[in-house]
């Protein structure tokens, strides 16, 4: 029996099988331990026109609080600066990964 490499992981001599996940940059303008507060912060940023939305970073245990989830990097890194500059978002950070619980 063959499995493609992106399905195979090996850790310690055992081998797991994982999901293959497309990763994206997001344009996160901000971070949040309490998933109440990412919703607060979350209507706030659409209150001031901007799309945001919040998902976790499993990783971190963090919601993230995003206006912008794409897979074009130029695009990201350009919005980032926009908002660090023009804005009142100038923590503004781009994040390349995976956010959100979605189980394979």
């Amino acid at each position: 029996m063959t499995f493609p490499l992106s399905r195979l992981l090996t850790v310690f001599g055992l081998l797991f099988f994982t999901q293959t996940i497309a990763q994206q940059y997001y344009v996160v303008i901000g971070a949040f331990a309490i998933e109440s507060n990412a919703k607060k912060f979350t209507g706030y940023a659409r209150n001031q026109r901007y799309d945001a939305s919040y998902e976790v970073n499993p990783l971190r245990n963090l919601f993230y609080v995003y206006v912008l989830k794409t897979q074009n990097r130029k695009e990201a890194f350009a919005q980032t600066v926009r908002l660090q500059k023009e804005t009142e978002f100038r923590d503004a950070w781009a994040f390349y990964g995976v956010l959100g619980n979605d189980e394979p």
